[in-house]
């Protein structure tokens, strides 16, 4: 009885060990796992820092060197052509966007501020949604205290979760329009022809890098004095690699006249100093995105075969597109 008893004790421990060794082995493969998986991760990362900054020196290089303007190539990727490259086991892909490719709304605090935001106006539409859209945008720019009747200054915005106070000074990226308006992380992607730029003495469209879907905004632009028909020849009549001067863009436009030809040229530039670029890494199932302002400085704005002299990355920002 009792050596029964000593082998079924023994049994048990043998259970016991059993499934203690089971469990630490279980611990100890989930800990290797977890390992592997973060080491798996900090090379992707430090692999898509690496390709952050090739595709940087490859956009500098475009923006700097002469023999690019030339090349149809440069302006495809300024409307929006993405440039894709493929690397080991995944892909990179490279997109700039022209920031003059969008309503600034700066320049509702510059000294053209009234015919701005009836320009801005004229480009959101007329209900409700977009008056109050740009009386919040006026008050949350403008630096005295007077809200308007859609608008909010910073009394209104101290009552609410959490408090703030009204920038009073110009935006610095629209993502804080959700600052004025109810949080919305989608906002940015659903207001593309809405940008912040440094300037605040108006806005100007670059004609180099419009597509037939910025027409709204050149009308806008405008404010409708002009037909669509007219106004798409900016677009349509542009050579492959791009207007070289006020010239190849008074050809393409036909016969208008010097007041007309004026106006137009008045809204528009040729070249551009203020882009976005944004990068995209696919590689074993996972997407990094990462987006970079980038300013060109020296460029000429009506002359587009100059390149930049400088090129600055002005801020990243980690994307989920």
């Amino acid at each position: 009885m009792g050596g029964k008893q000593q082998r079924g004790v023994a049994l048990l421990m043998v259970l016991v060990v059993l499934a203690m060794l089971a469990g630490g082995l279980t611990w100890l493969v989930e800990g290797a796992r977890q390992q592997v998986d973060g080491v798996r991760l900090l090379q992707q990362r430090v692999q898509v820092r690496a390709m952050e900054q090739a595709g940087l020196a490859y956009a500098e290089q475009a923006l700097r060197d002469p023999a690019w303007r030339a090349s149809p190539l440069f302006w495809q990727a300024l409307r929006g052509q993405s440039l894709d490259y493929d690397f080991g086991d995944g892909v990179a892909q490279l997109r700039v966007r022209d920031q003059h490719t969008c309503f600034n709304v700066n320049a509702l605090l510059g000294a053209d501020a009234e015919r701005a935001e009836r320009q801005l106006r004229y480009l959101l539409g007329d209900d409700m949604a977009a008056e109050r859209l740009v009386d919040a945008l006026a008050d949350w720019l403008d630096s005295d205290s007077d809200a308007r009747l859609q608008g909010a200054e910073s009394a209104q915005y101290l009552r609410q979760q959490p408090p703030r106070l009204a920038a009073n000074q110009p935006m610095l990226e629209t993502s804080e329009l959700n600052l004025l308006l109810e949080p919305d992380a989608a906002r940015q992607r659903r207001s593309p022809m809405l940008c912040a730029l440094p300037q605040t003495t108006g806005w100007r469209l670059n004609a180099n890098a419009l597509g037939l879907e910025h027409l709204p905004l050149l009308e806008a632009l405008y404010e409708g004095r002009y037909s669509r028909a007219l106004l798409s020849r900016i677009v349509s009549g542009r050579p492959a690699s791009g207007y070289e001067d006020a010239g190849a863009l008074r050809q393409a436009l036909g016969a208008v006249d010097d007041e007309t030809f004026e106006r137009l040229s008045e809204g528009l530039l040729l070249n551009s100093g203020h882009f976005l670029l944004q990068l995209s890494f696919e590689e074993q199932g996972r997407t990094m995105h990462s987006e970079f302002q980038v300013e060109a400085l020296g460029v000429v704005q009506w002359h587009a075969r100059v390149p930049a002299q400088q090129v600055r990355v002005k801020s990243r920002e980690p994307m989920l597109w």
